[in-house]
C-alpha cells in the first residue's frame, strides 16, 4: 500500500492496524508531516515506510517495490504543476490490477471559491475524473456536493488493467 500525500499518516494507521502483514509506504512533500507520521507509527508500533519527496517519479524505479493499492486522499488537486505526472508515476507504481483510489476535491461554480482555494494550491477546474477514468478501469465513481452546493469533491476508485 502507498499513500502519496499522506501527512499526518492518519490513513496509514488505519491501513496498518487493519492489514497487520502489509507493507506500508507513505509519500508527503512536507518533512513536517512525515516526522509528524513517523512518531505516530512508531507510537503504535507500525512499521511503515516514510518518503519525503515530491511524486514525479514512480517509488518502484528506487526500490523495485510495486503496490497493490496507492490512495490519493485530497492531494491530487495540489500537485499543480504535476498532477498528471502524478497519476503516471501511480500507473508505473502499480501491480498489474492494483487499485488507485483518489477522494479529492473536484470542481465549484463559484469562481471566488475557485480562486480562494487556487491561494491554498488547490486546483477545482474538474479535470481529475475524467483523466482517471481515461487511465485507469472505473471500478468505482461518485460526484458530491458539499457546503450546501458551494464545492464538489469526488471519490474514485479503478484498475490498472494489464498490458497486452
Amino acid at each position: 500500500i502507498l499513500e502519496v500525500g499522506c501527512g499526518t499518516g492518519k490513513n496509514l494507521l488505519n491501513f496498518a492496524g487493519r492489514f497487520k502483514d502489509a507493507s506500508i509506504a507513505g509519500l508527503d512533500v512536507s518533512a513536517d508531516m512525515i516526522e509528524i507520521a513517523e512518531k505516530k507509527s512508531k507510537k503504535n508500533g507500525h512499521k511503515i515506510t516514510f518518503i519525503k519527496g515530491v511524486y514525479d517519479q514512480p517509488v518502484s524505479t528506487k526500490n523495485g517495490q510495486k503496490f497493490d493499492l496507492i490512495l490519493f486522499s485530497y492531494c491530487l488537486s495540489m500537485i499543480n504543476p504535476g498532477w498528471e505526472n502524478a497519476l503516471e508515476c501511480a500507473k508505473e507504481d502499480l501491480l498489474n490490477n492494483g487499485l488507485i483510489v483518489v477522494a479529492d476535491f473536484n470542481k465549484t461554480t463559484h469562481s471566488w471559491f475557485a480562486g480562494w482555494m487556487a491561494v491554498n494550491h488547490v486546483q477545482m477546474r474538474g479535470l481529475l475524473p475524467e483523466k482517471l477514468g481515461k487511465m485507469f478501469k472505473t471500478e468505482y465513481f461518485s460526484e458530491n456536493s458539499a457546503y450546501l452546493g458551494l464545492w464538489e469533491y469526488f471519490i474514485f476508485a479503478g484498475r490498472k488493467e494489464a498490458c497486452g
